[in-house]
């Protein structure tokens, strides 16, 4: 009688497919997690976009940001119109709007700038609020007296815009 020899079977040989695409599958999963976690992280830069908003009835004439490191001039900025840039200033950090009236006045307004997770930041100037009289028997505003306009000049917003709406 003659003996047969079994041949080895193909289990030992590799992995299987399941356990390939299990594997594939786990991968993937931590990349997604991974990416929605560190992801804009690693593709937004080190700085903040910044969209100056000009809100008032009049030009700003040589309007300018200054921040650390930097400042951003302009020629004019007229009403209602509004410009953007991108500036390399990581975290918080005080800046100073300067700029023009048409009668040639200096104006300055220091504010703080923090951006937590934002894409975008937007300075709204808007003009002073208007100082409102003393009221008499008659109440402000009646027999003709108008309001007069704030000399002060504006007020500088800070507005911020971005995929991080929970904060």
């Amino acid at each position: 009688m003659e003996r047969q020899i079994a041949e080895p079977t193909r289990a030992a040989a590799g992995p299987s497919n399941m356990m390939k695409l299990s594997l594939l599958l786990n991968a993937i999963l931590l990349g997604w997690v991974g990416y929605a976690q560190f992801g804009r992280d690693l593709i937004v830069g080190d700085g903040v976009s910044i969209v100056l908003a000009n809100d008032t009835d009049a030009a700003l004439i040589e309007p300018t940001i200054e921040f650390p490191g930097g400042n951003f001039k302009l020629p004019e900025l007229s009403a209602g119109k509004s410009v953007g840039t991108s500036i390399q200033v990581p975290g918080r950090f005080d800046a100073t709007l300067t700029c023009k009236d048409a009668a040639g006045a200096s104006h300055s307004r220091k504010f703080l700038i923090k951006p937590i997770g934002e894409l975008l930041v937007v300075l709204h100037v808007l003009p002073e609020p208007a100082t409102v009289p003393a009221a008499s028997s008659e109440g402000p505003g009646v027999g003709g007296e108008a309001i007069p306009p704030s000399p002060r000049g504006f007020r500088v917003i800070v507005s911020y815009q971005g995929e991080n709406t929970n904060i």
